[in-house]
Parts: structure tokens; C-alpha cells; sequence
């Protein structure tokens, strides 16, 4: 197995003016084990960027998450990640990557049995077994303050707020100073004013911490509010992709009909595409 640095150095930025990314897809056809589920993505996702990911259930929003982070195979095509080539790469070499990325899940997925303080400093317990006890309670206390959690840290998961669980999981899923960070769904499930709150901290970690982020979300609101570029998957293929201004602007009825919270059954989408001209929208451009 060749090391990271023999592998195949990346390929020129699909926007050479553009800033430089940080993900780049060739090609890709991804999956689980033999079987396809994206088909030849070809995409760019830069740096600093909040990079969004809509579509309805089972359009593959999941997979190219899961394709990122090393769980869902790439069966054809290449994939470079900060600038390394990860294609055919082991458990081993993925694990080396990782330590780059955080991952935020819907339901937080925090340990029951442990603080909020322990939580937080998991992956740093993990990862650097040198680190002082000062060193690391320097670190947790940091991240408490700068996602408002200050005051919470000897606290349960089940002795704080749904919308304080989700804190504590972006809190976790920074200690560890990542270059990319990944959400599914992080605001699943909370309401208005928590989910406004959580938008705010998922700009802030891009501006504070240079983070990259790249989100799943249904929250057509939440999407305007923090995107700087928005990907539609339809039928797990690309159907839109720019910024929020061209999405709200793209000509495609299944894309007006899905930010607007009524998207058709496939019957239905037929029609309209037939009474309106249109063939099913293929991959769109893969830069704005």
C-alpha cells in the first residue's frame, strides 16, 4: 500500500479563480459494498466554505456524506481529501485523515455515562494520550466558551436541553481543531429559535475556527440562512447546484418544488415536467 505522499497529487480546481478546495470528486461513482448509489459525481468543495447538501429521502445526501468520510465505498472515479488521494486508501490511512474531520450527528450522540466535560474531551483523550490533564481541561473549557456552554460542563446528557445536547456534539466535534467539518441533519428536530442558534454557531465555527463545513439538511429556512452554495441531489443524481440565489432562480420544477415544500410523487413530476417542456434534469454544472 503506497504512503499519502506517493499517491496521486490532485487534480487543477474546477473554478481556477475560485478559492482553493479542500474535497474534490473526479468522476465518482459511490456505494456499499458492489452496489452504486451515486453515480459520476464530479465536484468541487472549498475551503471556508459552508457547503449544503438538499434532497428528499433516499436522493443520496447520506452516501456522498458517508463517501467523504471514508464510509461508503468509491467504486469508480477519484476522490481527494485535503489534497490527498482516497480512493483505494486502507482503514489505516483513512483513520490519519480523520483526524482533520469532525462529524456532527442529528441526534448528537453524545455518551450517556459521561459529562458534558468527558464528551468533549473524548477525542482528545483518544487521540493524544501525551496531553496533560491542564492541557486538555485548557482546550474543553475554550470550546465550552465559545459555543456557550460555559457552566454546563459537570452536567449530563440527560440533565440538559435537546438544543444544548446538539452544542455539545459541534463542541466535541471541534476540540480536535478540524480542517473539515460534517452535519447530518443538525437541526433536526428543534425549534425556531434553537434552530436559528445553531445556524449561528455553524457560521461561527467557519469564521472563528476556518472550518470548512459540509451539512445535510431539510430545513429549507436553515439552508438560506448559512449557505454559500447549495447541492440538490434528485433520483441520486445532481440536479441544481450554486448559490442560494440560483438556486431559488434555477428553472427546474422539481427544484421549485422541493424548496417550496411540495415535492410531487414521481407520477406527479412527470407530468409537470412534461406540461412545462422539460426532460428529468440531469447533473448540473459543478461550479457556481
Amino acid at each position: 500500500m503506497p504512503d499519502l505522499a506517493q499517491l496521486p497529487p490532485p487534480p487543477p480546481p474546477l473554478d481556477p479563480d475560485g478559492p482553493a478546495p479542500l474535497i474534490q470528486l473526479r468522476h465518482v461513482t459511490c456505494g456499499y459494498g458492489d452496489v452504486p448509489i451515486l453515480k459520476d459525481f464530479t465536484l468541487d468543495i472549498c475551503e471556508n466554505e459552508v457547503f449544503v447538501i438538499i434532497g428528499g429521502s433516499g436522493s443520496g445526501k447520506t452516501t456522498l456524506l458517508r463517501a467523504i468520510i471514508g464510509f461508503a465505498q468509491v467504486l469508480e472515479g477519484d476522490m481527494w481529501i485535503l489534497g490527498n488521494h482516497v480512493t483505494t486508501l486502507r482503514e489505516s490511512a483513512w483513520s490519519r485523515i480523520r483526524e482533520h474531520m469532525g462529524m456532527v450527528f442529528q441526534k448528537a450522540a453524545l455518551f450517556d455515562s459521561l459529562t458534558v466535560y468527558e464528551n468533549i474531551a473524548f477525542p482528545l483523550v483518544e487521540r493524544y494520550p501525551k496531553m496533560t490533564i491542564k492541557e486538555v481541561a485548557k482546550r474543553v473549557f475554550e470550546i465550552l466558551d465559545a459555543v456557550n456552554l460555559g457552566g454546563t460542563e459537570s452536567l449530563y446528557p440527560n440533565e440538559i436541553s435537546g438544543g444544548q445536547a446538539k452544542r455539545v456534539g459541534l463542541a466535541r466535534a471541534l476540540i480536535d481543531r478540524p480542517k473539515l467539518l460534517l452535519y447530518d441533519e443538525p437541526t433536526s428536530g428543534l425549534d425556531p429559535l434553537m434552530t436559528a442558534s445553531i445556524d449561528g454557531l455553524i457560521l461561527q465555527a467557519g469564521n472563528q475556527f476556518k472550518v470548512t463545513s459540509v451539512v445535510v439538511s431539510h430545513d429549507m429556512k436553515s439552508v438560506w440562512r448559512i449557505a454559500d452554495r447549495i447541492l440538490m441531489l434528485h433520483n441520486r443524481e445532481m440536479t441544481a447546484l450554486g448559490s442560494s440565489e440560483e438556486i431559488q432562480n434555477h428553472q427546474s420544477p422539481v427544484v421549485q418544488s422541493f424548496i417550496h415544500g411540495d415535492l410531487p410523487d414521481e407520477h406527479e413530476l412527470a407530468g409537470i415536467l412534461r406540461q412545462y417542456g422539460h426532460q428529468e434534469p440531469g447533473p448540473a454544472s459543478v461550479h457556481s
